[in-house]
């Protein structure tokens, strides 16, 4: 949804941030680039399909970095977020996360998991978020992920705050983080 607090890393004390996302099993994807700002809003969301068992294998990667012209892009910092309650969950609001030392900021994100199947019976929102769906999904069910940056909150969560859920049966449906 958005980051707030990047550290400056462009001459006039900005930087032009971009995240790119990374889901188990998947392709990263990359949000536009925002110029000269410390505090991007993206508003922005990606689809990734395949298994439920597949998202919940391992944590979903957001990493932060100033977009440079001539040089290599320089690193703002990452989070690390845990999928595993979307085994019980259709929808995870991390609020904001704040990006680990020796960087500082923080990012926030919802995923939602949301069956695409034609045989599904759970569906999830498809706004901000990561979803899946129940066992016996059929063959052409995906996930579907959607990763956003919206408007600031004032509050700010840490990661390792959020619960850890128990990988569930396979399940074929959609996810959707929301940056």
């Amino acid at each position: 949804r958005y980051a707030r607090n990047l550290l400056p890393k462009d001459k006039g004390g900005s930087s032009d941030p971009y995240a790119e996302v990374h889901v188990p099993g998947q392709r990263s994807v990359k949000t536009k680039v925002r110029k000269k700002t410390l505090n991007p809003e993206w508003n922005e969301s990606f689809t990734f399909k395949g298994k439920l068992g597949d998202f919940l294998r391992g944590p979903m990667l957001v990493s932060l970095f100033d977009h440079d012209v001539m040089a290599k892009d320089d690193d703002l910092g990452s989070v690390s977020l845990d999928l595993g309650p979307l085994a019980t969950k259709e929808e995870l609001d991390f609020g904001e996360v704040e990006i680990p030392e020796p960087f500082r900021g923080a990012v926030a994100v919802t995923a939602s998991f949301r069956a695409l199947g034609v045989h599904s019976q759970k569906r999830l929102s498809t706004s901000s978020s990561v979803a899946g769906a129940p066992a016996g999904a059929g063959p052409s069910g995906g996930i579907s992920r959607r990763i956003s940056f919206a408007k600031r909150r004032p509050a700010a969560r840490s990661a390792a705050g959020t619960p850890a859920a128990a990988a569930g049966p396979s399940r074929t449906s959609g996810a959707t983080p929301m940056l």
